[in-house]
C-alpha cells in the first residue's frame, strides 16, 4: 500500500521480503486497506481464499522513562520506551517517526 500510495524506496530484508518505506516524513494513504488471505474451515476442513480489512493506521500510547546518563556512551542520556502495537504492525516505524520528530524541532 505504501508503494501504491506515495514515493517509497525499497528495502530488502533477508528472511522476510522486499518491503517499502516512504522517503519524506509524511505522506497521504488510506486508512484501510484489503489483504488477500486465508481461513480454515474445521466444519468441512477446507481452506478458502477470504480478503481481510486492515487498519493502516495504528494508534498507541507511549511510555517514556526519565532521561538518564548512559554508561556506554559518555556525556549521552537515555530513556526507555514502551508501548504496544498489534500483531502486523512495524516497532522499527514508530520509532522511526519519534526520531524524525526530535530531528526537526
Amino acid at each position: 500500500m505504501v508503494r501504491k500510495c506515495t514515493k517509497s524506496k525499497k528495502h530488502r530484508f533477508e528472511n522476510v521480503r522486499d518491503l517499502y518505506f516512504p522517503v519524506r516524513e509524511s505522506f497521504l494513504c488510506p486508512q484501510f486497506c484489503d489483504i488477500k488471505g486465508y481461513e480454515f474451515s474445521a466444519e468441512n476442513f477446507l481452506v478458502k481464499r477470504k480478503i481481510y480489512n486492515r487498519n493502516l493506521i495504528v494508534a498507541t500510547t507511549i511510555y517514556i522513562d526519565k532521561a538518564v546518563d548512559d554508561e556506554l556512551y559518555s556525556g549521552k542520556k537515555k530513556v526507555v520506551l514502551s508501548f504496544f502495537l498489534p500483531t502486523g504492525s512495524y516497532a522499527t516505524m514508530i520509532i522511526k517517526q519519534l526520531f524524525l520528530r526530535l530531528k526537526n524541532k
